[in-house]
């Protein structure tokens, strides 16, 4: 979300920033009742609302049309806490051209909110792109379902408890790292493409290229872009892709293989094998994991951001085998030594929620969530895999 932090951000933004799906300008301050809905609308995936600030029909921002800031703050949170059900979290930002300047712009910041639906003056609005629309009555339902859900979610429940495995099991083997990625919905929303997922399941994996292309080098991702894009139903189950047999047996020449299932209620479960050795010893290949993961949150993201009522996502992850394992930044792949921190967790698991469209937007966010524990043991700040990766 665009944050200023000084009026030169702000005199920077005329001319370079776009409207977005989180991002609404406004060259005055609104009606009560336009407050209200549009505070309501961007609860549902969080974004910025800026008053002061003109956009054109392009939707760019062309002008700075200060607003009076005396008590604005406290009459925007007014209209909230009256207005809006149940209340949504909000924060200010104002930025001045000078100290004593009475004029200047309010940055109103919406939070995605867990209690999303939120309704204001009867209807329960969502920013779609530019605009705001109206819920539909299934959007509705499926939110309250996700609602309900979140909030008596436990976290006693078992990590990577919803993971499906491959149709292949995963070969488990001295030098081989295994990860696991469950990505699912809170709630049981219903795609709108009912069972027949295949088409949807393709076009996610077309659609989340760009996305991977923005985060993340290509020659990283070169040899594996066709990576979930086709889809063959797994009985009743629902579907699946990936690597068949044993990819380490007679004939196998690759290093890294992933599959990756769709069950019927939207559960996601992702599964990637790589080997670890090397002359002189196991390499972690820590950039590696960070790139499969951001691919997968990616793709899932993409997916799942088309189904009515899902704003929501539980992502568990496992890594297994990497124990004995050394940094590909301390050994570049081939020199070792014993001054090298390994990796000791033989099977790490870590449990976050993250948005749909953030993990569609820029899965890096929350693809370092579920790994930042696990490299802080073996790596230091310098080596961050996600800079190394970054294009």
């Amino acid at each position: 979300m665009w944050q200023p932090t000084c009026w030169e951000d702000v005199e920077r933004a005329i001319g370079t920033l776009e409207e977005a799906p989180d991002l609404d300008f406004k060259k005055e301050v609104s009606s009560n009742r336009e407050i209200s809905k549009d505070v309501a609308a961007m609860t549902l995936l969080g974004g910025v609302l800026v008053y002061g600030i003109e956009a054109d029909d392009q939707e760019r921002a062309v002008k700075i049309t200060t607003v009076p800031l005396a008590g604005l703050p406290e009459k925007i949170q007014s209209i909230v806490s009256t207005t809006i059900a149940p209340i949504p979290a909000i924060e200010f930002n104002i930025q001045r051209e000078n100290t004593s300047d009475a004029d200047g712009v309010l940055i109103v910041t919406v939070p995605r909110s867990l209690m999303c639906p939120h309704m204001a003056h009867g209807r329960f609005p969502a920013r779609a792109t530019t605009t705001t629309r109206d819920l539909t009555e299934l959007e509705v339902a499926a939110l309250y379902e996700q609602r309900r859900e979140v909030l008596s979610a436990s976290d006693d429940s078992e990590i990577l408890g919803a993971f499906v495995e491959p149709a292949q099991e995963i070969p488990s083997k001295v030098g081989v790292g295994r990860a696991r990625l469950s990505v699912g919905p809170f709630g049981s929303p219903r795609h709108p493409a009912g069972a027949w997922l295949k088409a949807p399941l393709e076009k996610a994996a077309a659609d989340s290229l760009p996305i991977l292309d923005g985060v993340v080098m290509q020659k990283l991702t070169a040899s594996t872009r066709d990576r979930f894009s086709q889809w063959q139903a797994r009985g009743t189950m629902g579907w699946q892709t990936g690597w068949i047999g044993d990819p380490f047996g007679p004939g196998g020449d690759s290093t890294v293989f992933s599959a990756a299932t769709c069950t019927h209620d939207l559960r996601l479960s992702f599964a990637t094998v790589m080997r670890l050795d090397a002359p002189g010893g196991r390499v972690a290949y820590e950039q590696i994991w960070a790139v499969e993961v951001v691919r997968a949150l990616a793709f899932a993201g993409s997916f799942l951001s088309e189904v009515p009522g899902v704003t929501m996502l539980r992502l568990d992850l496992g890594l297994q085998g990497l124990d004995g394992s050394v940094s590909s930044a301390s050994s570049h792949g081939h020199a070792f030594s014993p001054s090298q921190t390994m990796v000791t967790d033989t099977d790490y698991r870590e449990r976050i929620e993250a948005g749909t469209h953030e993990c569609a937007d820029d899965p890096r966010s929350p693809a370092r969530d579920l790994l930042d524990r696990l490299f802080a043991s073996f790596l230091s700040e310098s080596q961050d895999p996600f800079t190394r990766i970054a294009p």
